[in-house]
């Protein structure tokens, strides 16, 4: 209620002291820019026909000013000024500075001398569609002839009440979306058959830098930043190893919204509401002054859940602060507080998910997330061509979870439940440096970089309490009676990535990275069996010190090429490493073992496709086959003891090597001003296609090789329409999954519903969005609107175990008002 108050009193003087009204819109296009300059000769004053001109921030695309000498381009500009290289036969190549605020300019050409007069500044709405690629060279990253998707959440209409991912990543084919967790508190996404869990075989980032548990010990991704407070998402996938880390998935960076840098103080307030008791305010303030950027964000949500035992909570903060010390140096600092409350309703049978789905057979089960971020980005550009970006980051974070972990065909006896908590504190830098080179008067791009990171975790699991609420205490503080690790790690890594342009259309992208990863498990564990009416037969203490300490290296190979309508082909091939988790190492669950003999994951991605904008923006593709192998896959098999007990488990193994072979496909495009000359409305279509065919192609394991890879749909579809006239915005959506199998297995049906098939399902969706004033928008959210009965996931643990339903149809209504 405090906050609340803090908010409104912010909202009503920022009011009173006359700050002007902004529009969402505008917030969008308030850097967006039409640059319109003139090429001339200082000694004539004749214009200078067909020089060519690179822009620093996207080298990829080559620019020529036409037969009078003028250029113009759309452009983002991310400070006060750009820098661009222009040459022109019979003239010095020189580097130009332009002001972005600046009314008019001409540059003047001749030997060793440029004179800068003005430039023709007009804001002027992107009429770029939703579906687009990252920018091939941005800050200090390399993005070329890499497969690269670009959501900005502001040019979609999403239901920014909850995180509903289907909606937000609908442009992104070939993933594979978990819909279990209340509001979309934790992303699950995973893609061309990864594992969706908490996004955990992509390297999740925010404004650059990690903000997972333990990017490689525990590289689960707990906490996903509330979309209100994104400015755009940047999608790599399995080529991103090179630059980002190891992992088969890419990489996936959460970019957070600055100040405005046109007012001192800007604000965003909204309210939200919907089905199952969900409630929810959010705020924003930020600006520029005198140099200094910053923003500050808080999100509150709470709700009831549509199954019993549903309830949950969850506060966000963030806030950010940019300084300009210089022109060439910028300090930023991030401070990010997560704390989220959920109870767990538990998994189902297939039994009880035919009969009821909103069922719910255990009320015992809680999930408790605090997470910390800190991050310094310290960016120095030491001239137009040079620059060096430094990321140091730390995040502090604990997950807790207390509940009944049995298979859920058996009923909650009322016994001590099971508490596993997690502790992490972690530190890293990454610092990289971008040179650009001219090579016969054609850009070439060079990023080295270098990691280093320190991590420690605590793990502990044992018995807490006997009743239902969220106590996250143990029977015994000092001795967790099941498990207690203590798993330190450390990894040192550097990288090296070029573009190599033979001609002005041509890249080549070669790169390599060296890693050196350590883990440790320090600690101890209690094995204990039990016979199927679960009671105690043995009970064993085991000490346990274990180390793994690898070196490796990466070797990857891209390449793009350019045609002169904007189309682009580009092929990749990278490789990828995935080292074990810490969970991999040592836990203690009912529902599976982790074989010991457990080792690292390796493999290659490789890429081809054919994408780029035609007609001035209005249509936009991107169609490409992937091939993707897997050795030494790590999955879960069905297992026995040996004599005299002969009791199943499952067991958590190296099942073998795989292959998933496929297609995506993103084509979007506005239907109205493709075909009509009229600015006043836009009707915006897109379908979003994959194919995906996985298999086994050995396995160590009886009954493996051959089997479908589990998590892999070998169809889906996603398509939709945008209309927006004047103050409204209205969108539809269709989703549909093809089923598929949830272990290696391919097994269709187990009693305790912990395995078994995935069926398909088809969901569509509605979104409306009013502006009724100036500063005042309306929207509401059907989801799921002909109430389809579906799941995504089958649970081994939390939060199940067993079948995990997605929600039925429900309602968000939400009202944003901004000054």
């Amino acid at each position: 209620m405090k906050i609340f108050l803090i908010i409104i009193s912010i909202c009503i003087h920022a009011h009173a002291f006359g700050y002007s009204h902004i529009t969402s819109n505008e917030i969008l296009t308030s850097k967006t820019v039409k640059i319109l300059c003139m090429i001339m000769s200082s000694e004539t004053q004749t214009a200078i026909p067909f020089a060519k001109i690179y822009f620093f921030d996207d080298l990829q695309k080559v620019m020529r000013s036409d037969s009078n000498g003028i250029f113009q381009k759309i452009i983002v500009c991310r400070k006060d000024s750009i820098a661009l290289r222009i040459q022109a036969n019979g003239y010095e190549s020189i580097i130009a500075t332009i002001a972005c605020s600046e009314e008019k300019q001409m540059i003047m050409l001749q030997t060793k001398k440029m004179q800068v007069k003005d430039i023709i500044v007009n804001a002027e709405k992107n009429s770029l569609i939703s579906a687009n690629k990252v920018e091939s060279i941005q800050e200090s990253a390399i993005y070329e002839a890499k497969k690269t998707e670009l959501i900005i959440p502001d040019l979609l209409n999403p239901n920014k009440a909850v995180m509903l991912a289907r909606q937000l990543f609908s442009r992104v084919p070939g993933l594979n979306i978990w819909e279990s967790d209340q509001a979309g508190l934790q992303l699950g996404i995973g893609g061309r058959g990864l594992s969706p869990n908490r996004t955990a075989h992509f390297n999740t980032r925010m404004n650059g830098y990690d903000i997972a548990a333990d990017p490689l010990g525990y590289p689960e991704s707990y906490f996903t930043p509330p979309i209100e407070a994104i400015e755009r998402i940047e999608i790599v996938r399995g080529a991103a190893s090179l630059q980002y880390g190891p992992q088969f998935g890419g990489m996936i960076n959460f970019k957070m919204k600055k100040g405005i840098d046109s007012v001192p103080l800007h604000a965003e307030f909204r309210m939200n509401g919907g089905s199952f008791g969900l409630m929810g305010i959010s705020a924003l303030v930020g600006g520029e002054s005198k140099g200094l950027n910053y923003i500050s964000f808080y999100s509150y949500k709470q709700g009831n859940g549509w199954r019993p035992n549903s309830d949950f909570s969850a506060h966000t903060v963030y806030s950010a602060l940019s300084y300009n010390i210089s022109e060439h140096l910028t300090l930023t600092f991030d401070v990010t507080n997560h704390h989220s409350l959920s109870q767990q309703p538990g998994g189902l049978t297939d039994r009880q998910f035919q009969v009821d789905p909103s069922q719910s057979s255990r009320s015992r089960n809680w999930f408790l997330i605090d997470w910390q971020i800190y991050a310094l980005n310290i960016l120095y550009e030491i001239s137009p061509i040079t620059r060096i970006h430094s990321r140091t980051f730390s995040v502090i974070a604990q997950r807790s979870s207390v509940g009944n972990l049995q298979n859920i065909s058996v009923l909650d006896n009322g016994k001590e439940r099971t508490l596993i908590d997690g502790v992490f504190a972690n530190i890293g830098n990454e610092t990289r440096l971008m040179h650009t080179i001219f090579i016969n008067d054609i850009p070439a791009n060079i990023v080295l970089g270098a990691r280093i990171y320190q991590g420690y975790s605590v793990q502990k699991q044992g018995f807490g309490s006997k009743g239902s609420d969220a106590d996250f205490t143990y029977l015994d503080q000092d001795n967790p009676e099941q498990l207690l690790y203590k798993n330190p790690g450390k990894n040192i890594a550097g990288f090296l990535e070029c573009v190599i342009r033979p001609t002005e259309n041509w890249s080549i992208v070669p790169g390599i990275r060296v890693e050196y990863i350590a883990t440790y498990a320090n600690g101890w564990y209690k094995d204990r069996i039990v016979d199927l009416s679960g009671n105690l037969v043995q009970s064993s203490t085991y000490n346990e010190q274990k180390s793994n300490l690898r070196s490796f290296g990466l070797f990857g190979l891209g390449t793009s090429y350019v045609f002169d309508n904007g189309l682009e082909l580009y092929a990749n091939y990278a490789q990828n490493y995935r080292a074990m988790t810490f969970s991999d190492m040592r836990i203690v669950n009912p529902n599976f073992i982790v074989d010991t003999n457990l080792s690292d994951e390796k493999g290659f991605n490789a890429d081809l496709g054919i994408r780029g904008s035609l007609f001035n923006g209005l249509f936009y593709s991107d169609i490409s086959c992937f091939y993707l192998e897997y050795d030494k896959r790590i999955g879960t098999i069905l297992a026995a003891d040996k004599a005299p007990y002969y009791i199943p488990y499952r067991l958590r193994t190296n099942i073998g090597s795989s292959r998933t072979i496929g297609i995506e496909a993103i084509v979007e495009t506005d239907i109205w001003k493709l075909w009509i000359d009229d600015d006043s409305r836009s009707v915006k279509a897109f379908i979003n296609v994959s194919y995906l065919d996985g298999i086994y192609t050995s396995s160590l394991q009886t009954g493996i090789k051959g089997k479908q890879v589990e998590q892999v749909s070998p169809f889906t579809l996603r398509t939709g329409l945008q209309y927006e006239q004047d103050k409204l915005k209205a969108s539809i959506q269709y989703s549909y999954v093809y089923k598929q199998y949830s272990d290696a297995t391919n097994a269709e049906y187990t009693s305790n519903a912990v395995i078994g098939l995935i069926p398909s399902y088809s969901i569509m969706d509605i979104s409306l969005s009013y502006r009724l004033l100036q500063s005042l928008i309306v929207d509401m959210h059907i989801q799921n609107v002909f109430n389809e009965s579906y799941f995504t996931r089958r649970a081994e643990s939390y939060p199940g175990p067993g079948i995990l339903p997605s929600d039925p149809r429900n309602i968000t209504c939400s009202i944003q008002y901004s000054l």
